[in-house]
């Protein structure tokens, strides 16, 4: 008697989304499981290449796995050939090796000594192919001992993550995409500005570093003057914060609206440095049936008199040298929407410093909202920030 079919309850439309995960090779393996599946991998839209299942053990000389790049690639044109009704609107590649060597030979750049040419890299003919001029998305992670080069003349979403090598130092990407909709970035670079330079035209912008001082910039580093991102509208920030580097984390968000004048939306997410993480990992937490309780009785005559003597505590608030008293263009006519989220550990950190400033420098400020982490009803700072604001509108309109 023939096995039941387990996925016979599930959709068509369902199977294609969850093989639109897989990679393109694994992908083109489901059409064996039945003649329902068989057209089903080629609806996906989505080409994934990941070169850890083209590894092949060799015995050179450096005891490394080679990677059949050239398999590799020829599946990615297979792919592209047979979804010709469907075309693929999303190409995600991982690309990994272990030495320089390994890296070259699976991008089939040929190396001799010093001698590096890289007129034939795979990848940058691939991404040139005809039927991939409809793509939306383009995500790309490297994990390399050397430099990358990305060269993209489409209108598209382009998500980059990089990974590296614990012994490698000084890598460089360097991206060509002059018609990027949209960019996400994650990972380590030393001359973050520089990168950033390329994305003078985008509009939308999302970052996801590893330290605050990346985007503080060198002036030893750099050759030129910093580039100002004219069309940036939309930023995202996540990166960890260290409350003993006060003065970096402020230089860094000064450079930032500095350097992206006509931005509108913007939104910030700090977390915790592993080091302050592991100093106070036995923190205890509100207890969370107090906070419930006290939220019950918000509108109770003993809340009321609570929030009325609560009184101004930007006092307790100090400036932030290098923002607090500078002119920021973006502040005066574009900036309307700012989010923060961090977990607030003192009145006087640097997470809450940064939202007293934007309550009181943002001229058009539309929004402001505030995410303080898990704390009492009345431990969170919306109140605060509500009076920051609402005196700096009234100081505006005497003036």
């Amino acid at each position: 008697m023939a096995a039941a079919d387990r996925f016979a309850g599930v959709r068509d439309e369902q199977l294609v989304h969850v093989i639109s995960f897989l990679p393109v090779r694994d992908a083109a393996r489901t059409a064996v499981l039945a003649r329902r599946w068989r057209p089903l991998w080629l609806r996906t839209g989505t080409i994934n290449l990941d070169s850890t299942s083209y590894r092949r053990q060799t015995y050179s000389y450096y005891g490394d796995d080679a990677i059949d790049g050239e398999r590799l690639f020829a599946d990615a044109y297979d792919a592209l050939a047979a979804t010709t009704t469907s075309p693929a609107r999303r190409l995600s590649l991982f690309m990994e090796a272990n030495s320089e060597k390994s890296c070259d030979a699976s991008l089939g750049i040929e190396t001799r000594g010093w001698y590096r040419n890289d007129d034939y890299n795979r990848l940058q003919y691939l991404l040139a192919e005809p039927s991939l001029r409809e793509l939306e998305e383009i995500r790309v992670g490297f994990r390399f001992p050397n430099d990358s080069n990305l060269h993209l003349n489409y209108k598209v979403k382009l998500v980059l993550r990089q990974e590296f090598l614990p012994w490698a130092h000084n890598l460089r990407v360097e991206v060509y995409a002059p018609r990027l909709r949209s960019f996400s970035y994650s990972g380590r670079y030393c001359f973050l500005w520089k990168f950033l330079g390329i994305f003078r035209g985008t509009k939308a912008l999302k970052l996801q570093l590893l330290h605050m001082e990346h985007l503080v910039a060198d002036e030893g580093e750099l050759d030129e003057p910093l580039p100002v991102l004219h069309g940036l509208e939309r930023l995202e920030l996540e990166v960890p914060q260290d409350p003993d580097c006060r003065k970096d984390s402020a230089a860094a968000i000064a450079t930032l609206l500095r350097q992206c004048p006509v931005i509108h939306h913007c939104r910030l997410r700090f977390s915790e440095a592993y080091s302050w993480r592991r100093r106070n990992e036995t923190d205890a937490r509100p207890e969370f049936d107090v906070s419930v309780d006290l939220f019950n009785k918000r509108e109770s005559k003993e809340i009321a008199l609570m929030v009325e003597g609560d009184g101004d505590d930007s006092s307790s608030v100090p400036d932030l040298p290098g923002l607090t008293g500078c002119r920021f263009s973006c502040l005066q006519s574009h900036l309307k929407y700012v989010k923060l989220q961090f977990e607030l550990k003192r009145l006087n950190c640097f997470e809450v410093c940064l939202a007293k400033f934007f309550a009181e420098n943002c001229k058009v400020l539309e929004v402001l909202q505030i995410e303080d982490g898990d704390q009492h009803f009345l431990s969170h700072i919306n109140r605060m920030v509500e009076r920051w604001r609402l005196n700096a509108l009234n100081q505006s309109d005497s003036m």
